[in-house]
């Protein structure tokens, strides 16, 4: 059950902030963010920053979305750093061989 604080919104320093899930639903209010947060850095070599500390779940969806953003910032010579992931980020992205696609800062929790 999604609680009324779950959304995604992008602070003045222009890092994604997402709480609660990063699924079908979310994945495109998600993709928006960060792509406005992208379109903020112009050129800057800035690494786009996702605090992910708050997301509880994620789907086939929401990874694809991290991927896609994480491809477009390589390819402009950024990275895309996550912030504190939980558990459940963590393990998907060990699962699926697509951690060295991102930088984890923070407390992140090990499966």
């Amino acid at each position: 059950m999604s609680e009324p604080d779950d959304g995604v919104s992008v602070d003045d320093q222009g890092r994604v902030i997402v709480v609660g899930d990063i699924d079908v639903v979310s994945a495109p209010l998600i993709e928006q963010a960060i792509r406005q947060a992208e379109d903020r850095r112009g050129e800057s070599s800035r690494p786009l920053v996702m605090d992910v500390s708050k997301v509880r779940f994620i789907d086939s969806s929401g990874l694809r979305v991290l991927l896609a953003a994480s491809s477009r910032n390589l390819r402009a010579g950024r990275r895309v750093v996550l912030e504190s992931p939980g558990a459940t980020l963590t393990r998907l992205l060990e699962i699926t061989g697509t951690g060295d696609m991102f930088v984890v800062e923070g407390p992140s929790a090990s499966a």
